[in-house]
């Protein structure tokens, strides 16, 4: 049960990915994250067509930006990828919300629970049977409340520890 869609604030519309946009969200999810984020690193071209917009697992046509209206500035995001493994192994088709951002000049306006309400109708016109993501609990956007309010349960907690030597 999805709930009903939420709407995107006036003055904003969803446009779906493409690949020209692969370099505009890349500079849209450096903006998002830099600065608040704790050890937050950006990500460089390389990387994000590595683990993004080049990866196997990468699916466009279920990833979606939004933009001003008339406008092209990407200010939200979300990118979507699956894995046929899952499936594989659980019958069940899975789409995972790898990225999600919003700038912050265009945060408190509800985009973030519009562009998961608008993907995850996206998601089940596709013929997914469940979205998964992965949030930092202690992420100081408030992500982890967005994610319940559109509807996802936590299913667990990591912790991850490190050591640094040298």
């Amino acid at each position: 049960d999805l709930g009903p869609a939420l709407p995107l604030a006036g003055g904003y519309a969803f446009v779906r990915y493409d690949e020209s946009m692969a370099d505009a969200v890349l500079d849209a999810h450096n903006a998002a994250f830099g600065g608040h984020h704790p050890n937050f690193t950006p990500w460089t071209p390389a990387m994000w067509k590595q683990w993004v917009t080049g990866s196997h697992s990468f699916r466009p046509a279920t990833s979606v930006v939004v933009v001003p209206e008339g406008g092209d500035t990407i200010v939200g995001y979300v990118t979507t990828h699956e894995w046929e493994a899952y499936e594989r192994a659980t019958g069940r088709r899975e789409a995972y919300v790898a990225k999600v951002g919003v700038l912050e000049e265009h945060r408190g306006r509800g985009i973030a629970g519009a562009l998961l309400s608008h993907c995850l109708r996206l998601y089940a016109e596709a013929g997914y049977d469940e979205a998964s993501l992965d949030v930092d609990s202690e992420n100081p956007t408030g992500a982890l409340g967005v994610y319940q309010r559109a509807g996802f349960e936590v299913e667990s907690r990591w912790t991850n520890y490190f050591l640094t030597v040298g």
